[in-house]
């Protein structure tokens, strides 16, 4: 399994604009995987998601969301945002001991700042 991470992150009129991108390719197809995001020392459960006939998905996540994205900030614990991801877990749905941990490129499009270490 790989996979590829993208963030936004900036303020409109003050309130703050973020989104979040992951593409999941090669993993098992027709799957359902569960999503987990560490912020610091707290993994929130950002819930489930399925594979397509080629192991790949797509999920998308905005404070501004459109077509086929969820509210981000339903997800974001609280005083944290998308700048403060540290890892992003994928875990095989009734497989607990199968985790796959993704090493991901984690930037920030909008700051263009280096990876941020897994």
């Amino acid at each position: 399994m790989k996979g590829k991470i993208r963030f936004d992150y900036g303020c409109n009129d003050g309130s703050p604009c973020q989104e979040l991108e992951i593409n999941i390719s090669d993993g098992e197809a027709n799957k359902v995987y569960r999503l987990v995001v560490e912020f610091g020392s707290e993994e929130v459960d950002f819930g489930m998601f399925g594979t397509d006939d080629h192991g790949n998905a797509k999920l998308e996540f905005a404070s501004h969301p459109k077509l086929n994205q969820e509210i981000i900030t339903d997800y974001l614990p609280a005083d944290e945002d998308v700048r403060n991801i540290q890892r992003v877990l994928v875990y095989l749905q009734g497989h607990p001991t199968m985790v796959t941990e993704l090493q991901l490129n984690l930037y920030n499009r909008t700051q263009k700042k280096s990876p941020l270490p897994l």
